[in-house]
């Protein structure tokens, strides 16, 4: 069994790290995307998101997709135009954005929407130290989250935004590949009626966790893996009755 993991914008496919360690019998693939952290996104110009995630299906041609946030926006665009040969046969998405169809797209979702960018960065950057098990200071968190964030190059944002804003408008129930959905209950970009309508869309079974964390693959890589592996066993389960 084969499984390629997509990361979210301003992330690296090392933070599959532990989410990979915790599955057996799994072969895991975790490239880095030109969305990674440090980049300065001039690779736009060349390759859209959906194209990157396209080439990466056509080589390593996955039983199974992993996709994080942004990731998995990228993921299902690539999907919605990818040959049969290709096509995983099960997803599991964790956190991606996405707007419901009733709500109205103006400046004030956008400045709402950069807010809460700009919290999930912060979210970010706390929990990789968490992770890392250092031990630091609220003052030094926050220099080193300014730090940061100044050093985001703004397509990271207006990228995420576009992709979120307009996946509503996809043709989603085209999709037709079963598998998760796993978020967090007060993760503001993926929440609510915005996870419920996004998972009917897809057709994808929807695992909702307590509190807001987007970050799952860093801060719970075990529910994480139990999520896969639970998906992997309803695909044997379906292969064997088929």
């Amino acid at each position: 069994m084969k499984a390629l993991f997509i990361h979210g914008i301003e992330d690296q496919g090392s933070s599959w790290e532990d989410t990979c360690a915790a599955l057996d019998g799994i072969e895991c693939v975790t490239p880095d995307f030109p969305w990674r952290m440090f980049t300065d996104f001039s690779w736009l110009r060349e390759q859209a998101p959906d194209a990157a995630v396209a080439a990466e299906l056509e080589r390593v041609r996955p039983d199974l997709c992993v996709a994080h946030s942004f990731g998995a926006l990228a993921l299902i665009e690539a999907l919605l135009h990818a040959p049969d040969a290709v096509r995983p046969r099960a997803l599991v998405l964790i956190a991606p954005f996405y707007l419901s169809e009733n709500e109205r797209l103006d400046w004030l979702l956008l400045d709402r929407t950069r807010t809460e960018f700009t919290r999930l960065m912060r979210d970010s950057i706390v929990t990789r130290t968490q992770r890392a098990g250092r031990k630091i200071s609220e003052d030094i968190i926050e220099i080193m989250v300014t730090k940061v964030l100044s050093g985001i190059n703004p397509l990271a944002f207006t990228e995420l935004f576009g992709h979120f804003s307009l996946m509503r408008r996809r043709p989603l129930e085209d999709l037709a590949i079963p598998g998760r959905l796993i978020g967090s209950e007060g993760d503001p970009g993926f929440a609510g009626s915005r996870a419920r309508e996004f998972g009917a869309r897809l057709g994808l079974e929807l695992t909702l966790l307590p509190g807001r964390d987007h970050f799952l693959h860093y801060t719970a890589p075990k529910i994480v893996a139990e999520t896969i592996t639970e998906t992997i066993q309803s695909l044997l389960v379906k292969g064997n009755h088929e």
